[in-house]
């Protein structure tokens, strides 16, 4: 009886792992042409944790930078409580070029993650594969460099998710936040209030109160507004191929 368990475990493992092996890279993979600003357009998963936040999920930006020792930088902001973050993840390239890996101390997962195909100037497919002592599942992204895309490229994204055993339940195409940047950003009235009390303080004539500094007001500065200033609060999956122990970060 303990032989054959353990056979039977074999096999699951075995098929895990051919399964992962079946996953294409990008060939010719340039890793310096895949930097820059996306848009999350689709995402697919079959792990628990999406299925119970689909119906909240919003379109986001991610932005991938290069760090000098040739890993990616995927920096995401994302609202969290009634302020707006920031989040930076690092993935480790590995020796098969389109192909990184991803430890979460917190959640206790291993990514494995693949550039499965792109053109840099229009649209990436990204697979990964997750694993924890839990279970492990599949999540798709499709990202694009604008707002929306091709309906060929949708099919194709839906079409890969189906081909990873992923059910049309498990794929979603994200609605668009209407925010111009990212996936928490003052309305424009706001922003612009924001700018006028940073800039020009009203004078007073009597002593001001010791204020904690602020840093100065640029696109790139994340500065706590009220969250009825954003969107409303929703999983952002920006981070490339990066799961809450399995469910995308948000």
């Amino acid at each position: 009886m303990h032989t054959t368990l353990l056979g039977v475990l074999g096999l699951v493992l075995l098929g895990a792992l051919h399964a992962q092996d079946s996953i294409p890279v990008q060939t010719d993979f340039q890793q310096d042409k895949l930097t820059g600003r996306w848009y999350s357009i689709g995402l697919a998963s079959n792990s628990n944790w999406f299925k119970e936040k689909k119906h909240l999920m919003k379109m986001c930006t991610t932005v991938i930078s290069v760090t000098a020792d040739g890993n990616l930088e995927v920096t995401s902001t994302y609202p969290k409580g009634d302020q707006c973050e920031k989040r930076n993840s690092l993935y480790t390239k590995t020796e098969q070029p389109g192909r990184f890996s991803y430890s979460s101390p917190r959640w206790g997962s291993k990514h494995d993650i693949r550039v499965v195909e792109t053109n840099y100037e229009e649209y990436a497919l990204v697979a990964t594969q997750i694993s924890k002592s839990t279970g492990s599942s599949t999540m798709v992204l499709l990202y694009s460099r604008t707002k929306e895309l091709s309906p060929e490229r949708l099919e194709r994204f839906t079409q890969f998710s189906r081909e990873q055993g992923l059910t049309d339940e498990e794929i979603l195409i994200l609605p668009q936040t209407g925010r111009p940047t990212s996936c928490c950003w003052p309305e424009p009235r706001e922003h612009r209030e924001l700018v006028a009390v940073l800039s020009h303080p009203v004078p007073s004539t009597s002593p001001a109160p010791q204020q904690p500094s602020l840093p100065a007001f640029t696109p790139h500065t994340y500065i706590p507004v009220p969250i009825k200033a954003c969107i409303k609060p929703a999983p952002c999956p920006c981070l490339l191929g990066h799961h809450r122990g399995g469910a995308p970060v948000g």
